[in-house]
Order: structure tokens, then sequence, then C-alpha cells
């Protein structure tokens, strides 16, 4: 629907190479920052990575874009976008800041906008703000209760198990946390939402526009996640029903898809332009020494990368397939020295593992042939077994005493 009125409404632009005015940075203004939805089209025949100019003018990447393929992008139009070859190559570059805008990234760094006039971009809000398409069997969306400062949004339909389950983990992964990351979160508005067993990812009201990419020959979201990270411009981080109470989850029965959400929260909302530019350092260091499968879900980027390390921190994932069977503590702080100490900086001598206070145990997932093992030897299941038994073990030192890792939380509270 959302392209026909664009079509119909849209005024084509024409793209100019050189630009009086440069932006740098980000920047805030409440007279004059308005969001806006970019509809990001890769005309090439290479994949796109696309980059978000932060407060501070760094680089932050914030997803890719594969050829022929579109991306939604949730902005204000006082952010600049940067969209660079996933490569490495230094050109083309492509740049937009703006109103919403349908953009088309073509070869040789031309770059097609057409802005969404007035009365299209007032009907795509109007549609977004519209609650009628909630089935009314889940009932309202509103505040369920709160952790570190930050609301926990869902429907009626969730479970009060699963807010107290997220309100838990949270406040034990947080507990050590560096004081001014925790800080961040808050003024960024952090919010922490649970997709309902019965719901897809896109019904949280929030990421409702990402439905629209899977009609566009895009990413299906609902198809492939049971959870989102936060960003700047949409800072809420979700996670299922299931996945929390640790019950009938047929997909992500092998690891905590909180803590790893909560992990892309952390590094896009709490970060400095210092701590972010050190997981891309140590990205690329990663890369470039071969520590992990290049093909594996770690690798991908250094958003992956900082995710699924923070899971093996906290023993929750028993998975070896997206992380090259680095999925405990132990075995990061021995595989990627760099990494743990980082780690170590942003959440402090904590030494909570997820299934302290987890509601149930993992199941386990198999290892993919030729990574996290060293031989293909013995029965699958003694294979899950020993991934398994690995990921459980608690982590050594800390200052957290084991008596204080209950289920209540004087952080937390339940609406």
């Amino acid at each position: 629907m959302l392209v026909a009125i664009a079509g119909a409404l849209a005024t084509p632009l024409k793209f100019r190479r050189k630009q009086k005015h440069r932006h740098h940075k980000s920047t805030w203004n409440d007279k004059r920052s308005k969001p806006a939805k970019l509809r990001v089209y890769n005309d090439c025949d290479f994949q796109i990575s696309v980059y978000w100019v932060n407060y501070e003018g760094t680089l932050q990447q914030f997803g890719t874009v594969r050829p022929g393929r579109v991306h939604v992008l949730s902005t204000f139009n006082t952010h600049p976008w940067r969209f660079k070859p996933s490569d490495g190559s230094a050109k083309p570059v492509w740049s937009y800041m703006g109103s919403s805008a349908v953009l088309r990234l073509q070869p040789g760094g031309k770059l097609q906008v057409k802005r969404l006039a007035a009365a299209a971009e007032h009907q795509q809000q109007a549609e977004e703000d519209d609650s009628s398409w909630a089935k009314p069997e889940w009932g309202q969306y509103r505040q369920r209760g709160s952790v570190a400062g930050m609301p926990i949004m869902a429907y009626d339909c969730v479970c009060d198990e699963a807010v107290s389950a997220l309100a838990c983990s949270i406040t034990h992964m947080t507990a050590c946390t560096r004081p001014d990351i925790m800080q961040r979160l808050v003024a960024a508005g952090c919010r922490l939402a649970i997709i309902g067993k019965c719901q897809v990812t896109s019904d949280i009201p929030c990421h409702r526009f990402l439905r629209f990419q899977a009609e566009e020959g895009g990413r299906d979201i609902d198809a492939t996640t049971r959870g989102m990270g936060a960003t700047c411009s949409v800072p809420t981080a979700s996670c299922g029903e299931e996945n929390l109470t640790m019950t009938g989850d047929n997909r992500y029965a092998g690891e905590s898809i909180l803590v790893h959400e909560f992990a892309h929260c952390v590094m896009n909302l709490g970060f400095s332009a210092e701590d972010t530019a050190a997981v891309h350092s140590l990205f690329e260091q990663a890369q470039h020494q071969k520590l992990y499968d290049p093909e594996c879900y770690m690798m991908d980027n250094a958003d992956e990368y900082f995710a699924e390390a923070s899971q093996a921190w906290f023993g929750a994932t028993v998975r070896c397939d997206v992380n090259s069977g680095i999925n405990t503590r132990q075995k990061l702080q021995q595989h990627d020295p760099g990494l743990a100490e980082l780690l170590l900086k942003v959440y402090g001598n904590n030494c909570w593992c997820y299934t302290d206070t987890s509601p149930g145990v993992f199941t386990g997932q198999p290892p993919r042939a030729g990574v996290g093992s060293s031989d293909s030897s013995g029965t699958l299941q003694q294979q899950l077994a020993g991934c398994a038994a690995a990921a459980l073990q608690p982590a050594a030192g800390g200052v957290l005493p084991r008596a204080m890792l209950g289920h209540g939380s004087p952080h937390a509270v339940l609406n």
C-alpha cells in the first residue's frame, strides 16, 4: 500500500554530487527533529552496508541490504545515513538525511530520492498509530512493569511469568554494568517488549513498520525472528514470551533471545563513541585473524559479534553453529581475550549465569558440521550434551554472591 502512495504522491529530486553543507553527525532539536521512514532499495549487484552517523559523528553499522532487496529504517529527519559496499570498497558511498523518502542506491554512486509528500507521510503515520489491526483477544498493549528504569511493555495476553522472568534476567545482567552505560540507556528511552506466543515480531506497535520489508522483497522479519534489538530511532528491544518462560519454544530453545537483544541495546543506546570504536576494532581483528568461521552469524557484523559474545559471557546459549562453538565465558576468555576484556569493562565483575535464575533449562541445538568441534565422533545426543554441559558451567569469580541470585529484585517493579 505504501509503495502505491509513494508512487502517486512522491516528487523526484535530482541527485547532487557536491553539497554545500555536509552533515557530520546526528543532532536533536525539539522543534526541528521529526520522525521519518526511509525505504532503501539496493539497485546494485553487490551487498550494501547501512550506517547511521551517531551523535559523536561516528559511523555505526545498522544493517545490510542485499542486491535487489529493500531495507526499512525508522529514523529522524536530523539523522544522517551512509551507505557503503559491504566488501570494504571505498567507493561508491551514498548519503542521505531528511524527511521520509524512498531511496534507490544505484551503480556509480547515484542516489535516486523520492520524498513522500506531506499527505502520504501523515497517512503513513496515521496507519502506524492506528491500533485497529490488533486482535481483540490480545487485550491492551501497555506497560506491565519496569526494570532498572526501563519500562516493560506487552499486551494483556502475555503471562505474568514472562514479565517476571524478563525483569529478573535484566536485573542480574545489569547488576554490575557501568553506571554511565545504564544512564545512557534510560536517557535514550530504552524499552523492553514481550511478543506474545500467539503473536509475531511486527505485532509490537513500534516494530509494525518492519512487516513492509517482506511485502517488498526484503527480509521477512516475522518468519526469521522472535525479537529485535533497540536502536536510537526505535529504542525498544523485544523477545518472545515462550523464550522467557522456556516452555513450548520450538525455534530458540537453546538460547536466551532476551540476553542477545538486550546486548544490542547496550551497544546501540548505552555505548560511548570509544566503546563502539573498540567493538569494531576487535571485530576487524577477529576477521583478520580468522578467529571464527566467517560464515557464522557472529561474524555478520560488529553488532552480532558483541551480542553473541554477551550470550556466551552470561552462559545464555548452548548453540555452537552461530558462534563457532565459543559459547561460554571460559571459552571466550581463552579464544578471544580482547573481547572478553571489553565485556568485563562493560558488564563489570558479574558472575551471574543465565541458568542461575532461569525458569527452565536449555534443550540445545545441534552444532553444524565442522564448526565448534574438533571432530565428528560420537552420537548427536553426545555432542549436544557436551555442548550444553560446557555452556552451563558457572563462571569463575565475580562480586554477586550466589545467595543473591533469586527471582526477586528491588530494581524490578511489576504492574
